[in-house]
């Protein structure tokens, strides 16, 4: 009952900090959201890369058979004797 009695008392001494400390806060957090939002943007590409990473890798050989087979394609003579 007693600290009660002393909140409603001292009340008006405590608000002008209360709002300063509520100011700081804000102006804090405005200030820092643009950074987290960075952050976040950051970590969702770097899981979004090692998921696609994850997902093609396996495939990485086959594009390699493709690509020796349309290389010795390309520039073989018989590619060659028909122009275009």
């Amino acid at each position: 009952m007693l600290c009660l009695l002393f909140g409603i008392l001292f009340f008006p001494f405590i608000l002008p900090f209360l709002i300063i400390r509520f100011v700081f806060k804000l102006v804090f957090a405005l200030l820092m959201v643009p950074f987290v939002l960075l952050v976040v943007a950051g970590a969702l590409f770097m899981a979004f890369a090692a998921v696609m990473l994850a997902v093609l890798s396996p495939l990485i050989p086959l594009a390699l058979v493709a690509l020796v087979i349309w290389a010795l394609t390309r520039h073989s003579r018989a590619a060659s004797v028909i122009p275009g």
